[in-house]
């Protein structure tokens, strides 16, 4: 059993990864909370007499929350314009063997199932992880009709405790 499609990766895709990939960690929760508590104190405190301190601490509260969504955005629009296997048509092939993907140059990688880290969905993606770090990124729209089938192979695949699918 396989199935077989291409995926054309735009900024937004790869901006969905970075953002799930930074927030499902604590290296990315950690800046938000601290945001969100320095604006708390400056809104509440009655220790700022002057304006100026308070509008301070609320600028400092909103980089800490805005930093990584905007540098998440503008590395993504980077990398797909930069990389050249990214930013063309990727063919992946969900076989018995495991995930081969062809880049459009014509280089072929396989990752062995027993190899997969994880294997994830949200609402409109499909991550494939070889590590921690790096994954296939694959959009459901991409992938169409032919869902359920991938679904099926990993799940036939890939231990339970790695495959997080809805």
């Amino acid at each position: 059993m396989s199935t077989e499609f291409d995926v054309k990766l735009s900024a937004n895709d790869m901006y969905a990864f970075n953002m799930y990939h930074a927030y499902t960690s604590v290296q990315g929760i950690v800046p938000v909370v601290l945001g969100i508590a320095v604006l708390t104190i400056a809104c509440i405190s009655d220790d700022f007499q002057g304006g100026f301190s308070r509008y301070l601490y609320m600028l400092i509260g909103l980089v800490f929350i805005l930093y990584i969504p905007l540098s998440l955005w503008m590395r993504a629009r980077r990398v797909i314009l930069m990389d050249d296997v990214l930013g063309n048509p990727i063919h992946y092939n969900f076989c018995d063997e495991g995930v081969v993907v062809t880049a459009h140059n014509g280089e072929s990688a396989t990752l062995e199932w027993q190899y997969v880290y994880k294997a994830v969905a949200t609402k409109n993606m499909i991550y494939i992880f070889s590590n921690r770090v790096n994954a296939y990124i694959i959009p459901k729209a991409a992938v169409g009709d032919k869902l359920d089938d991938m679904y099926s192979i990993i799940k036939a695949n890939v231990a339970d405790y790695r495959v997080k699918l809805k």
